[in-house]
């Protein structure tokens, strides 16, 4: 245990800004890691490190089959979409990018597809 005071609210601030995209637990866990440095107690630093380093690898490695799975798309298509809609939408575009993308799917699924069978 870390035994870091007010853990809880902690905890709390983390969930609430890893609702907002591009924002997450970074902006609670980094603050909190210089902080230890500076004051010299390196193993919380280096402990909220780990910790970090896990809740950004787990969410790099979840999200796009949970975005793909809700919205129908491989996972490859929607972290693509979600990294297209980010740079060029900004924040707003990891939920439109996909959204988009769901768009693109429908549009060829019930256009272009019957079309090309009819061809075929």
């Amino acid at each position: 245990a870390l035994r870091i005071r007010y853990a809880w609210l902690l905890g709390l601030l983390v969930a609430l800004f890893d609702f907002l995209p591009m924002i997450g637990p970074s902006t609670i866990f980094v603050p909190m890691i210089f902080y230890y440095l500076f004051m010299g107690n390196i193993a919380y630093a280096v402990w909220l490190t780990v910790i970090l380093g896990v809740i950004l690898v787990s969410r790099q490695l979840a999200e796009p089959r949970i975005v793909g799975a809700q919205l129908g798309l491989h996972p490859l298509t929607s972290l693509t979409a979600v990294y297209l809609g980010i740079r060029l939408l900004g924040a707003s575009g990891f939920i439109l990018g996909p959204l988009i993308m769901v768009v693109l799917k429908a549009i060829m699924v019930v256009i272009f597809l019957p079309a090309w069978k009819k061809e075929g």
